[in-house]
């Protein structure tokens, strides 16, 4: 899997940029995440392992992405205490990959008598 900026999947990312944001004020950001496997990823989970442990951020994401296709992630951060430096998160996304087996459907010809 791969996450982009951008829904045209143009700019590749490793992480989430939040930049400065002020205490009672939020910040939305939607990137993208493309499977570009041949399996089905499913139960999708999501990991922020640098984030303060003070600090929550709410999150809606898919929980499966099938092969070939792009769906958004989207992240809302409202931070509860004063940040010096901007906040920038790595994302760690487990979950399962599932691959379908390609079944071949032979039929007879029908024979008339």
């Amino acid at each position: 899997m791969r996450i982009f900026a951008d829904p045209d999947l143009k700019h590749p990312i490793d992480e989430i940029h939040f930049g400065k944001v002020e205490i009672g004020q939020e910040k939305v950001i939607v990137v993208y995440l493309h499977n570009d496997s041949t399996a089905i990823l499913s139960n999708l989970l999501y990991n922020f392992p640098t984030l303060p442990p003070s600090e929550l951020l709410e999150v809606h994401g898919p929980t499966t992405i099938q092969p070939g296709k792009t769906e958004p992630l989207t992240l809302k951060w409202r931070p509860s205490m004063k940040f010096k430096k901007a906040l920038s998160l790595p994302i760690e996304i487990t979950g399962e990959e599932i691959y379908l087996a390609e079944e071949t459907i032979v039929r007879e010809k029908e024979i008339k008598e």
